[in-house]
Formats: structure tokens, C-alpha cells, sequence
């Protein structure tokens, strides 16, 4: 789609004013300058002292503590812009989603009780049982982004993998799925394109059957069928 640079200028000119600082500086990154430090400093600026992130960078929930949906919510932001694993922002993360893996379930919390305690989308409201409703959203990407950014054999590293293993098992055996975790499947298997080989050595599935049972979700949950040779 094209628009007129009239258009354009307009649309800039409304977000600088309107958005928070963080839109408006990836609105310069992507359109102006390809400048990463303001979008790192805005985002440093919902990061809590033991990594996590909170603070409402998921505008719809507020909670000011570290969860690992806000967290990955940055995460997205910092693969957007091709952050470097070396960043302090970065390693922090890292840092965090290594220390609030629930071990026992080879997967984050997607939901928070601490959401409970401050404005948020009733989607976010946390009760004993919620974890059922999210499955592996954000998990499979968050275990992505473990890898992308982990050294090979490290901690870190090492739940990423096997993270995965467990939601490739998962995905391989579901008729369905919510279409954002399927967008989280769906980022996941771009991210693992580069860790094909490795992909491929460690987990019960290859990465290219796992994408096609990711496609096969993905147009069930569009209400499309799937045409022989796509």
C-alpha cells in the first residue's frame, strides 16, 4: 500500500505528538534515521532491576512488576530492531527469563497475580488455573529468543532447547490453536531457521515438518483450507 507524502509527513507528526516516546522513537528508527539508541533508551525505561519488564509495556496491563508476557513484549521490540546480545538491555533480559522459568512445567507464567492488583484487559486478570488458557504463548517464542540471543551451551541456552523440545511435542499433537500462539509458533520457526541443523539433532521433529504443522494450524484458525501444493 502507498500512501502520499503528505500522508506520511501527517502520520509522523501525529505520533511524535500523540504516542508514547517509545512509539515515537521506533517510528524514527524504522522511517527517519535507523537510529537504535532512542528506542533502547525508551525501553530501558520499563526494565526493573532484576531484568524483567513491567510498567505497562503491554499497554494493557499495568502492573509495574517483571512478568514474562511484558517481557516478551520487549522482546519483540528488541528482535525488531536487531538488538545485539552484548547490550546490557539484552543481557539483562536474558538474565531474567533464565531465573523465572518454571522448571517443573518447561514453560513461563503467561499471567501474573500481580496483574490483578492494577488496571489490566480482563484477559490478563490471573486465577489458580489461567496458565491452561495460554499454554505456550509467549513460552515458544520466549525460548526463541533465548537461543537467538544465548551462546551455544549455556544455561540460557539449554532452556531454550528445551522448551522447545516439549512445545514442538505439544504443537505436533493439537488439532487447534489460538491464532497468537500461533504467531508465537510461527516467530518461533523463523528464529530456529538459523539453528536448523541443530533444530533438527535435538528435537523429535524437523524444523520444516514443524513449520507445516504450524502453516496447517495457522489456516484452520483463518477459517481457510489449505490448497494442495501451498
Amino acid at each position: 500500500m502507498k500512501i502520499t507524502k503528505e500522508r506520511f509527513e501527517n502520520t509522523g507528526r501525529w505520533i511524535k505528538r500523540n504516542a508514547r516516546p517509545l512509539e515515537s522513537a521506533l517510528w524514527s528508527y524504522h522511517f527517519e534515521d535507523l537510529n537504535d539508541e532512542g528506542v533502547i533508551k525508551c525501553i530501558e525505561a520499563f526494565q526493573n532491576d532484576d531484568g524483567g519488564f513491567g510498567h505497562g509495556i503491554e499497554p494493557d496491563f499495568w502492573s509495574p512488576y517483571s512478568s514474562p508476557m511484558a517481557s516478551w513484549a520487549a522482546g519483540q521490540i528488541l528482535m525488531d530492531i536487531e538488538a545485539k546480545p552484548e547490550l546490557n538491555v539484552v543481557q539483562k533480559l536474558v538474565n531474567y527469563l533464565e531465573h523465572s522459568y518454571m522448571h517443573e512445567k518447561k514453560m513461563w507464567p503467561s499471567v501474573m497475580p500481580s496483574n490483578n492488583e492494577y488496571p489490566h484487559a480482563p484477559w490478563w486478570h490471573w486465577t489458580e488455573n489461567v496458565q491452561e488458557n495460554w499454554s505456550y504463548n509467549p513460552s515458544a517464542e520466549l525460548a526463541g529468543f533465548l537461543l537467538h540471543w544465548s551462546p551455544p551451551g549455556t544455561s540460557s541456552a539449554e532452556i531454550g532447547w528445551e522448551t522447545i523440545k516439549d512445545a514442538a511435542d505439544y504443537i505436533m499433537e493439537a488439532d487447534e490453536m489460538d491464532r497468537h500462539e500461533i504467531n508465537n509458533f510461527q516467530k518461533l520457526v523463523k528464529l530456529m531457521s538459523k539453528q536448523e541443523t541443530e533444530f533438527d539433532s535435538r528435537i523429535n521433529y524437523t524444523l520444516k515438518h514443524t513449520a507445516e504443522k504450524v502453516n496447517a494450524l495457522a489456516y484452520k484458525a483463518a477459517g481457510k483450507k489449505k490448497k494442495i501444493g501451498d
